[in-house]
């Protein structure tokens, strides 16, 4: 009689785990007018589901949640492996709550591997942040906008591996991207425009290094810099590279680089500082930090309030 107990009750656990797993999709879709109770099965192209967190409860870790036409898809939290893929069209709107606290994509989720990919997402009203990364192992934004936001377009707080191609970051009243928490950042062909703060900031707020290397991309009319670099921290360093890039038409400096009080490092070629307040800015640590620029000798530096402040050192090229 245990033996027979045994084997109904075993049977009884598999189908329940097979019913389980007959949810999970490699692949679950959103629609403007689908409904969020296809949940049940597994929000198909057929069956889509109207929102973004929706489809995510149904699809395999590693899977993929789709946009089949425009809106907005709403704010989702993410803690799974995932690629979230939109159109061009498709979005989340963020709508505000008096203290810019909401987030259009939170992701928070160990060892997480998260792609967004063709997604406009805004803020209206206090939207607080379009993407922040909380915890996770890397992030890949392609093809997206991210603008208006109270505070940072993306924000990422981990030491994450983060990849920024084809991306406008436009009029957040803090930074486009704001890169921290020991995170490594490349960021390709991507615009930083009419930000309140600056268009890219590293910011080395932790123990060791939080970098980024940028190519082919523009930071444009920022309210106080259009590259960043800072150190936040005595036992940290921030790095940042930028080739081939050009910053513009920001309030106080196009390149800028300062340290309080780790070590923060600014390398710059084969770009372009046009009518910045200060084309390339070198602060010194009043608490013995340690800032500076290097310039490989090719940029072009013209139109700026000053040209240079501070200490510029040139790198020659090998």
């Amino acid at each position: 009689m245990r033996t027979s107990k045994s084997i109904v009750c075993w049977t009884a656990v598999a189908a329940a785990l097979g019913c389980s797993a007959a949810h999970a999709a490699p692949q679950a879709f959103v629609q403007s007018d689908g409904n969020d109770g296809n949940t049940g099965a597994g929000c198909p192209s057929s069956s889509p589901c109207r929102t973004f967190q929706a489809a995510l409860s149904v699809v395999d870790d590693g899977g993929n949640v789709v946009a089949l036409d425009s809106g907005d898809f709403g704010m989702v939290t993410i803690k799974q492996s995932v690629a979230i893929i939109g159109n061009g069209a498709a979005g989340i709107v963020v709508p505000g709550n008096g203290y810019g606290s909401t987030i259009g994509v939170t992701i928070a989720g160990k060892g997480i591997n998260v792609v967004l990919r063709g997604l406009n997402i805004g803020a209206v009203g206090l939207g607080g942040t379009g993407v922040y990364l909380k915890e996770g192992k890397s992030l890949q934004i392609e093809k997206c906008v991210l603008s208006n936001f109270f505070r940072d377009g993306l924000e990422v707080a981990a030491p994450a591996s983060v990849r920024i191609v084809d991306t406008v970051m436009r009029g957040n009243s803090g930074n486009g991207a704001s890169i921290r928490g020991g995170a490594t950042a490349d960021v390709v062909r991507s615009q930083f425009m009419g930000n309140g703060s600056s268009g890219l900031s590293v910011t080395a707020d932790a123990a060791g290094t939080t970098s980024a290397v940028v190519s082919d991309s523009v930071a444009s009319s920022n309210g106080y810099a259009g590259f960043f670099v800072n150190a936040g921290d005595k036992s940290a360093l921030g790095r940042m590279v930028v080739t081939g890039s050009t910053a513009a038409h920001n309030t106080r400096a196009g390149f800028l680089s300062t340290a309080y009080p780790g070590e923060a490092i600014l390398t710059v070629g084969r770009s372009a500082a046009a009518r910045n307040g200060i084309g390339f800015w070198q602060i010194p640590s009043p608490v013995g930090g340690l800032s500076s620029i290097e310039t490989m000798g090719d940029n072009s530096v013209q139109g700026n309030g000053t040209a240079a402040t501070g200490v510029v050192v040139a790198v020659p090229p090998m």
